[in-house]
């Protein structure tokens, strides 16, 4: 499994709010194999995802761990408001609009996704 693939499922494990112990990550496994393969390994080819995170990864490529944490503190600020530019512009590229409709057909499955680049910050 490439890195790509290993970074998304383990922020589809993250949306789908599992917590697992140790001792139960076995019992559960399976399962998450088989969503895995099932219901997110097909959107690792999808053009919106890769576009998306091959934008991104090059636009942040050279952001050092400073503005990284002057870009997390900045949305924090903006989520505990509710709103601001950095937020209203992931939250509506077309990544998150695919993820939203993802979220939407899991039957409530996945309450919440998110992609991150290769420095650890939202792209959709």
């Amino acid at each position: 499994m490439s890195k790509f693939a290993m970074r998304l499922l383990g922020a589809a494990i993250v949306a789908t709010g599992f917590t697992l112990s140790a001792a139960q990550a076995n019992e559960f496994a399976p399962k998450l194999q088989e969503t895995y393969a099932s219901q997110i390994q097909p959107w690792l080819s999808d053009p919106v995802v890769v576009e998306a995170i091959k934008a991104q990864n090059s636009k942040n490529a050279s952001i050092g761990a400073g503005d990284i944490d002057a870009m997390d503190k900045k949305w924090r600020s903006e989520a505990k408001s509710g709103s601001g530019p950095m937020i209203s512009e992931i939250m509506g590229n077309d990544l998150s609009k695919f993820l939203q409709q993802k979220a939407a057909e899991s039957d409530g499955l996945f309450t919440e996704i998110f992609v991150m680049d290769f420095k650890g910050l939202n792209v959709g």
